[in-house]
């Protein structure tokens, strides 16, 4: 048996909690990641290569923020566009 199996049941809840949160971070940050780089792709195909601002608002952006902006470029015709506030 290890120390954790040891412990008591509270004590492993909390810890399989925090473990949990940890792991949903990650997940979070891996899928905002993966969206970064799937509209980074397709605003460089149809605008050219991305000026530095538009690829730090790229990197510092939410998976919300991404979503929204990945809708947007849809239908827009220039980044600015898409990178709209």
């Amino acid at each position: 048996m290890n120390k954790i199996e040891d412990e008591e049941v509270p004590m492993r809840t909390m810890l399989d909690a925090v473990l949990d949160m940890g792991e949903e971070r990650g997940r979070k940050r891996s899928e905002a990641r993966g969206m970064q780089h799937l509209l980074r792709g397709l605003l460089e195909n149809r605008f050219g290569p991305l000026s530095p601002e538009a690829n730090e608002r790229l990197a510092g952006a939410d998976a919300a923020t991404l979503l929204r902006w990945g809708l947007r470029f849809l239908t827009a015709t220039r980044i600015d566009e898409v990178l709209a506030d």
